[in-house]
Order: C-alpha cells, then structure tokens, then sequence
C-alpha cells in the first residue's frame, strides 16, 4: 500500500493499523507492517512579481519558478495563480506561460511560469502561485505553492486652481492670474509645467507663468502656484483657460 503524504509536508501524522490474523501457528501470523518510508515531496516553488515601481495603470510579470529536486520526473505539471488579497485592484489574465502541461527533470530541473496582470487600483495585492504533477515511476502526486505580495500606488495626479486679482479690475489696470497646482497622487510629478490661454476679452499678456515649470511636486500634496500678468485694455468679460502637465 502506497500512501501519498505530500500535502502535510512539515506537520505531524498518526498512523492507526487495523488487522486481523488468520493463521492458527507462527508460520501464518496474517499481515505486518515492516520498513515504512516517508518520501519527500520533489518540487519546490518560488513566486516574484516584477515591477517598479508598482503603480496604478501599469502592468507587472509574475513569475513562478518551479524546481524538481526529487530523484525522478515530474510530468503533466501545471500552475496557477490567484489572489488572497487585493483582487479588486488588478485584472488576471488566462496564462500562464507556458499553458499546456510540462515535464520537469529529475535532479534540479527548473520550469518558470509567468503571468501579465494589469494593475487597476492602489492597493495591497497578494498573490498565491500553486503547482501540481505526477511523479514518473510511483505516479504520486507532487504539488509546491509560493505567495508574494506588493502594494500598488496611484501615479502623480495634478489638479488645479485658477484665480484672477484683481476682481473686477478696470481698463489700464495690471491683473494677475494665478494657476495652483497640486499632486494629490501616490508618485513625485516631475518637471510640471503650465500653459494660460486667454480665450475671449480685453486684455494684453505681459509677463510669465512665473515660475516656466516646477522640477518636483512631492506626492501627497505638494504644490506650487504659477503666475501670469495681463493689463486690462477694455472692458469685457475675460476668459482663460489653464493646464498643467509633468
């Protein structure tokens, strides 16, 4: 009798034998148990997920690197991955690759399975790899799992304010429009840069944006105002339009 063990690798197993003698001298004595082995489970896994950084809108690579350290074959292994955390917050793909079913090598042979998930949210993402086959020979089962998890965070993201001064303001007189802007995202916004566009109404630039650009706006908030001097040469209503990008 051949019993597969491998799913309690690590833990402690009872055994219980029932049996019944039906011989009658010392020459019959029924069944025994006699040299019992435990053998160990061959495959080994490690789950990775690449990316940096981790970033909402971005796509990350799984990988599960399988290794056979048992003295025979592993054939018809396939794998899969799953979330334990976070599901919400990336969009599994069909994968993996390879898909069709694989053999791997006695003695160290290695197979990596690898995964493309989009990311969709920020976040803690957990992920469970688990891999499953036949040792060749015995036909046992041989089984290993991984897990890794990461956190995913937002990309810089810019808004802004406008404002004039001042209001209302006459003919000849000198305004100033101010444009706020300000990283509510998860990643610095680098080299930010405005642009002021005056739509419609009496009015004639003069100087700015002053500051031309902002070289960091730190995540969670920073900010920095960008100014533009126009004179009034009339009267009318003014319109502007204003835009940030980094």
């Amino acid at each position: 009798v051949q019993l597969d063990l491998s799913a309690y690798t690590g833990l402690d197993a009872m055994f219980r034998f029932t049996f019944a003698a039906n011989g009658s001298d010392d020459a019959h004595p029924g069944w025994f148990v006699d040299d019992p082995r435990v053998e160990a489970n061959p495959l080994d896994a490690a789950l990775a997920i690449e990316a940096a950084p981790f970033v909402t809108g971005n796509w990350i690579t799984v990988t599960l690197t399988v290794t056979n350290n048992g003295a025979a074959d592993v054939a018809g292994v396939t794998a899969s991955v799953t979330t334990y955390v976070g599901g919400a917050l990336v969009e599994l793909p069909a994968g993996p690759v390879p898909a069709a079913p694989v053999t791997i090598t006695a003695g160290g042979g290695v197979q990596v399975f690898s995964w493309t998930f989009s990311v969709s949210g920020a976040g803690t993402i957990g992920l469970m790899g688990a891999v499953g086959g036949t040792v060749v020979g015995p036909g046992r089962l041989a089984s290993a799992s991984a897990a890794a998890a990461v956190t995913a965070i937002k990309p810089a993201v810019l808004t802004g304010a406008l404002s004039v001064a001042p209001f209302p303001a006459a003919k000849g007189q000198w305004i100033t429009v101010t444009l706020l802007v300000t990283n509510t995202g998860d990643q610095n916004a680098l080299v930010v840069t405005p642009t002021l566009d005056l739509n419609a109404g009496p009015a004639v630039y003069e100087l700015g944006p002053v500051p031309a650009s902002a070289g960091v706006l730190a995540a969670g908030g920073g900010s920095q105002a960008f100014v533009w001097t126009y004179s009034v040469s009339g009267a009318g209503l003014l319109e502007f339009t204003a835009t940030a990008a980094g």
